[in-house]
């Protein structure tokens, strides 16, 4: 999904430098149009005909596709009244009479619900919307993308990673992938937050205020948002030490929820090239997949488990070597963001 980012030109400083992180730990996503009626249910909707991706995008149409078969006794997410919690429920409460189709609508509008935020309109911005995204729902639209949460929740497991450190709380570990000349990175943690996902999904998606948790942050900015369907975010990145050249990033943002409660966010780097295009005193980073993993740790749901995973090529003229040496630091960059959640949450 992620398209090719332009390389360094020029900046031979990059060669003996390690890189400091967070060039890729953000994403910003918005509520939705609708609300909730106020005895709790949704309006009836019929079912949108997925509209053809465009072939530019490099976006899979899966509309033909047969939906994913659904557990009757998995459980599904609802927001209770008296906590932030999603709690189980199973078959049709869980996913609407109809099946699957509803199940990713009427989990967010009650997150929005219980985030307590004012109601978010589109940011068109600058920038041509997504072809694929227009006259198509939420569900079907995460029904399209599914590779791509799909790889989120594969990085997530144990298998095959190797710690490497422990520091405030976060776990880093690296991965070899065949094939691949980088190391994939892998941060995780456990936050106590008393609004629970709501709380968290609200810090970790507001773009502006990337700069207030990452230090080398120097500017951040929503270039388009169609919500709840995706996100585009933009950020400039201060070099870790003079000899380091900045850095910038734009990424593509998705989000599904899944069955057993957990909000899976997936994240590449994209090309815009007429509002975004490369700049002379950056160097533009290359997330090539990854993202976040948010599960609720306990009943009440005030404590979560946060999964943060991908592969980076921060281009430019740096070594392998020196590369993978310093992925690290990107699984370290969710310390910085947990930091922030702890200290600014309700």
């Amino acid at each position: 999904m992620g398209s090719t980012c332009s390389c360094h030109a020029g900046n031979k400083d990059d060669e003996t430098t390690t890189l400091d992180a967070g060039y890729t730990n953000e994403v910003g996503l918005g509520a939705p149009k609708d609300i909730i009626k106020p005895d709790g249910k949704l309006p009836e909707e019929s079912p949108t005909e997925i509209a053809n991706t465009d072939a530019a995008e490099g976006e899979v149409n899966e509309s033909n596709a047969e939906p994913p078969k659904v557990d009757e006794q998995a459980p599904g997410f609802r927001v209770s009244s008296d906590s932030a919690h999603f709690h189980r429920e199973v078959g049709n409460e869980a996913s609407g009479d109809n099946g699957e189709e509803e199940f990713q609508e009427r989990t967010y509008k009650e997150l929005v619900r219980r985030s307590g935020e004012p109601e978010e309109q589109a940011k068109p911005g600058k920038v041509t919307r997504r072809p694929s995204s227009e006259n198509i729902t939420f569900d079907d639209y995460t029904k399209k993308h599914a590779h791509l949460f799909d790889k989120v929740l594969e990085l997530e497991k144990p298998d095959g990673w190797v710690l490497k450190k422990e520091v405030e709380s976060v776990s880093i570990y690296t991965k070899e992938m065949p094939g691949q000349r980088l190391l994939y990175f892998k941060g995780t943690t456990e936050m106590p937050v008393a609004g629970g996902i709501p709380e968290a999904l609200k810090k970790l998606f507001k773009t502006e205020d990337r700069p207030k948790w990452d230090d080398l942050c120097s500017y951040a900015e929503t270039p388009q948002y169609y919500p709840p369907l995706y996100k585009y975010a933009y950020a400039q990145l201060n070099a870790p030490a003079p000899i380091i050249s900045k850095r910038d990033i734009l990424t593509l943002g998705r989000f599904r929820f899944e069955a057993d409660g957990a909000v899976v966010v997936a994240l590449h780097s994209e090309e815009l090239k007429d509002a975004y295009p490369s700049r002379s005193d950056y160097v533009r980073v290359n997330f090539k997949e990854g993202g976040y993993v948010i599960r609720p740790k306990n009943e009440k749901g005030d404590v979560l488990h946060v999964t943060w995973t991908g592969l980076v090529d921060p281009q430019g003229w740096l070594p392998t070597w020196v590369v993978n040496h310093a992925v690290i630091k990107q699984g370290l960059s969710l310390a910085k963001l947990r930091s922030y959640i702890l200290s600014t949450s309700k």
